[in-house]
C-alpha cells in the first residue's frame, strides 16, 4: 500500500503546475521586461505577429470554470470558428498534448468539454500590439488559434508553440490564422 502511495504522490507531481516540475522544466518566475526584450524574444523565436494581454482579461480567464478568477495558466491555446465559438482549449497543466493527443485530430482534441464562456469576439478587444492595435481577423479565415506565451515559460511554452506551428501545417486548406498572446510581461 505504502508502494502505491508513492507512486501517486510521484505521478500527481509530473502531472501538475507544480513549482517542482515547472523548476525542473527551466519555467522562471514571471519578471517585467521592456517591450525591446519582449520583441527580441518574439522576433528570434519567429513568435509573430505577437500581442499583449490586458490584465483586466487575464483576471478573467480562469483555468477552469472551478478554479475562480485569477488562475490563468501561461502555456495553452484556445481554437475558435470564424463566428468567435470556441472548439477546443489546452492549458499545460492538462498534462502532455501528446498524453491526451490533443493536435491528432481536427479541430484539436480538448479536455474542457464546456467552451461555452470564451467567445473570441469578447477577448479581441484586450489584445494589443505594441502600437495599440487590436488583432483583425482576416477575411479568408475560417479558425482562430490564440495561443498564450511568456518568456519565462521556457522549453514547455516554446514547445507549445511549435506544434501548433507544426499543426497548422498539416491543416494549410482549413485558412486557420493564429494569434500570439504575451501574458505578465509588459
Amino acid at each position: 500500500m505504502r508502494y502505491f502511495s508513492v507512486i501517486y504522490i510521484f505521478l500527481f507531481v509530473l502531472s501538475s503546475c507544480s513549482p517542482i516540475i515547472s523548476t525542473v522544466l527551466g519555467i522562471k518566475n514571471p519578471v517585467k521586461l521592456t517591450e525591446k526584450e519582449v520583441s527580441t524574444y518574439a522576433i528570434q523565436e519567429k513568435i509573430q505577429p505577437f500581442y499583449v494581454a490586458d490584465s483586466v482579461i487575464l483576471k478573467k480567464l480562469a483555468y477552469k470554470n472551478n478554479y475562480g478568477i485569477g488562475s490563468f495558466q501561461p502555456i495553452q491555446f484556445k481554437f475558435f470558428d470564424k463566428k468567435g465559438q470556441a472548439l477546443a482549449r489546452y492549458v499545460s497543466c492538462e498534462g502532455s498534448t501528446k498524453r491526451w493527443e490533443t493536435f491528432e485530430r481536427f479541430p484539436p482534441r480538448s479536455l474542457e468539454h464546456d467552451l461555452t464562456r470564451y467567445n473570441l469576439y469578447e477577448e479581441l478587444p484586450y489584445y494589443r500590439d505594441l502600437e495599440g492595435n487590436t488583432p483583425i481577423i482576416e477575411e479568408d479565415t475560417e479558425y482562430i488559434f490564440i495561443v498564450y506565451w511568456a518568456t519565462f515559460t521556457g522549453k514547455p511554452g516554446r514547445n507549445l508553440i511549435e506544434k501548433v506551428k507544426r499543426y497548422l501545417n498539416l491543416h494549410q486548406n482549413k485558412h486557420i490564422q493564429i494569434i500570439f498572446v504575451n501574458v505578465f510581461e509588459l
